[in-house]
């Protein structure tokens, strides 16, 4: 049984979290550690981390707290959406001097690699969404090039693609992950689909999920159900994400050899050659 830690302010969380752990399915799954100033142990969340006391951290709705590591990445997860945005924090009218190809190959690079270990997808497929649409035969086009140059590297990448016209055709259907340029861009697509959602604090080196409901958000007590429902979303999907990095690194930590380097054959001719067919073999031992 996995021991989650549930990270609470005063207030209202604490009931959310309450009526998040009092239905029934939450007993046999997971172990709550609940981390309050109240419990006077908030302060113990990163030894617990590091000492393996607990198996990941789930932010409570109404929790008066906001993470930002340098090199993460915040994706929305539904049951057929993953989604995240190349730079947040970014105005429209700013995003050509913020962004370079290098950056955007990073962060098409850095979902990929999420999408892998943490969702256990082999070859994912990420779109890329922009609010105007790019001009893909112009060579100096950053989004094209890097695209470009990615499926050159076996990376399924496509687009980019314009917001409206991905959302008008439902193309989150089609792919693994999706990367919206801005904070803007990101909202819209939020807007216009009715799943609910929680977040991933992605590329971290430990597990952390989040609700969608803002920091500031107001919950009257008649109205917890919902939140409550977020919550125990947030913690399945940490729990989810903790199997599958455990699987992923226990898969690569350490690769076999290829077959035909074990052989020592230095050529590719035995490692692609055609086996002859019956008619073939039995003309060469006539002749």
């Amino acid at each position: 049984m996995m021991n989650i830690g549930i990270l609470q302010s005063a207030g209202v969380a604490g009931d959310i979290i309450a009526t998040a752990l009092n239905h029934p399915e939450h007993s046999d799954i997971f172990n709550p550690v609940i981390y309050s100033k109240e419990n006077q142990n908030d302060k113990n969340v990163s030894n617990d981390l590091k000492f393996g006391n607990i198996d990941a951290i789930v932010v409570a709705p109404g929790s008066n707290t906001e993470f930002t590591f340098n090199g993460s990445m915040n994706v929305f997860v539904s049951k057929t959406l993953k989604l995240a945005t190349i730079l947040p924090d970014v105005e429209q009218d700013k995003v050509e001097d913020s962004l370079t190809a290098n950056e955007l190959i990073s962060k098409i690079r850095l979902a990929w690699n999420v999408v892998r270990r943490d969702f256990m997808v082999s070859m994912p497929r990420i779109a890329v969404i922009t609010a105007e649409k790019q001009d893909k035969n112009d060579p100096n086009n950053i989004f094209c090039t890097s695209v470009n140059a990615l499926q050159d590297e076996s990376i399924m990448v496509f687009g980019p693609y314009t917001v409206d016209e991905y959302i008008e055709g439902n193309y989150f259907q089609n792919f693994d992950i999706t990367l919206a340029l801005t904070d803007n861009d990101t909202q819209k697509v939020l807007d216009n689909t009715t799943e609910e959602r929680v977040r991933l604090l992605a590329a971290l080196p430990m597990v952390m999920t989040l609700t969608d409901y803002p920091k500031d958000c107001n919950f009257s007590n008649d109205s917890l159900e919902l939140p409550a429902l977020a919550l125990r979303q947030a913690i399945y999907l940490a729990m989810t994400v903790k199997r599958n990095r455990t699987a992923y690194d226990e898969a690569h930590r350490n690769p076999l050899p290829k077959l035909y380097v074990e052989r020592r054959d230095d050529s590719e001719k035995v490692r692609f050659a055609i086996p002859k067919k019956k008619s073939e073999l039995q003309h060469d031992t006539a002749q």
